[in-house]
C-alpha cells in the first residue's frame, strides 16, 4: 500500500505514466487546477507546503522505485508550478505566461537550477530544483507583470 501510495503522489495520479513530455503534462494540470479552483493565497501555500512535503517523501521512495530522478516523478513540476503562480493574479494570461517560463526554466535548467541539481541528490534534490525553477519563474513573471 505504501509503495502504491508513494507511485500515486509521486506521479500525480499517474500523469508521470505518459511517455512523452509528463513533466509538461502535470504543470498543464496544475495550470487548470489553479484556473478552474483559483484557490486563496492560504489555500495555495497550504497546497505548497503539503506538495513539497509529500512530494520529498514520494520522491525518495520513487527513486527506490524506478531510479534517480526518474521521468515518472512529476510531483516536483507540480510544487513548482504552484510556487510560480503564488502572489500572482490568476487568470487565463497569467497562467499562460507562468506555465511557459516555469516550463522553459525547468526545461533548460540555467544558473542556479543546474547547479543545485547536481549538489543535491535523492528525493529532496529533485524536488528543489523545481522549486528554484518555480521562484525564478514567479520573479520574472512578477518582473513581466510591473513592465506590462
Amino acid at each position: 500500500m505504501t509503495k502504491f501510495l508513494a507511485k500515486m503522489i509521486a506521479s500525480v495520479f499517474f500523469i508521470g505514466y505518459i511517455p512523452f513530455a509528463s513533466g509538461s503534462w502535470c504543470s498543464l494540470l496544475c495550470t487548470v487546477v489553479l484556473f478552474v479552483f483559483n484557490p486563496t493565497l492560504l489555500l495555495q501555500a497550504l497546497l505548497i507546503v503539503a506538495s513539497f512535503v509529500l512530494g520529498t517523501w514520494s520522491a525518495f521512495e520513487g527513486e527506490k522505485i524506478w531510479g534517480k530522478d526518474n521521468r515518472r516523478i512529476v510531483i516536483d513540476e507540480f510544487t513548482g508550478m504552484l510556487l510560480t503562480m503564488f502572489f500572482i493574479p490568476i487568470n487565463a494570461l497569467n497562467l499562460f505566461l507562468g506555465f511557459s517560463i516555469f516550463r522553459a526554466y525547468d526545461i533548460f535548467k540555467p544558473f542556479p537550477i543546474k547547479k543545485l541539481e547536481r549538489q543535491i541528490q535523492n528525493g529532496f534534490g529533485v524536488m528543489l530544483d523545481d522549486v528554484l525553477a518555480g521562484i525564478m519563474a514567479n520573479l520574472t513573471l512578477r518582473l513581466i507583470l510591473l513592465m506590462f
